[in-house]
C-alpha cells in the first residue's frame, strides 16, 4: 500500500524471509513502513543492541555511542558509513525521544538519502484495519521525529 499518512508519503508492505535451508530454515514475516521526504538523511541503521554485538562492537568498533545518553548507548546498536552525519542527525531532542520508545518494542529503523524504512523484526501486523492504523500511528511518530532533526543537514558532495 502506498499513499499519505500524517502528513507524510509512506509505504506499507509485508515481508517475508527464509534463513538456513531444509530443516535447519526459519521463515519471518514483518510489516514494513517506508516513508520518503525531501529531506536528506545519512545511512544508517538503529536497531536493538544485545550481547553479541557488545562483543562484536570489542572487535570492530562500529557502533556510535553518545557519551551524554549512556541508557540509549546501551539500548541500541546505530551504525554507518558517515559517523559525523549521524552525529549531526542524532540529535539530544531525537535521542530523548527514541530513549522513550517502549524497550520490548525492538523497533529497527534505517535511513538513507530521503527514506526511513521502520519496522519491529519478525513481527507482522494483522490485517485489520485497527491494527494498521495503530501501526501506521506509531511509525509516522517516529518518522516525524527523525524528519524533524534533519534541520541543518546537507546532502553530501561527492
Amino acid at each position: 500500500m502506498a499513499g499519505s499518512f500524517a502528513g507524510l508519503t509512506v509505504s506499507v508492505f509485508d515481508y517475508r524471509y527464509t534463513t538456513g535451508s531444509g530443516k535447519d530454515s526459519q521463515t519471518y514475516d514483518q510489516t514494513v513502513a517506508a516513508f520518503s521526504q525531501e529531506l536528506w538523511l545519512p545511512e544508517f541503521e538503529l536497531r536493538p543492541e544485545n550481547f553479541l554485538d557488545r562483543i562484536g562492537d570489542h572487535f570492530t568498533h562500529t557502533d556510535i555511542d553518545f557519551d551524554l545518553f549512556p541508557e540509549f548507548s546501551r539500548r541500541f546498536l546505530l551504525r554507518g558509513p558517515s559517523e559525523d552525519g549521524i552525529r549531526k542527525l542524532f540529535s539530544a531532542a531525537l535521542i530523548q525521544f527514541l530513549q522513550m520508545l517502549p524497550e520490548d518494542a525492538k523497533w529497527h529503523i534505517e535511513g538513507s538519502s530521503t527514506t526511513l524504512v521502520l519496522y519491529l523484526s519478525d513481527d507482522a501486523v494483522p490485517a485489520d484495519v485497527e491494527s494498521y492504523r495503530a501501526f501506521l500511528d506509531n511509525t509516522s511518530q517516529i518518522a516525524k521525529a527523525f524528519f524533524s532533526s534533519t534541520d541543518g543537514l546537507t546532502k553530501p558532495v561527492r
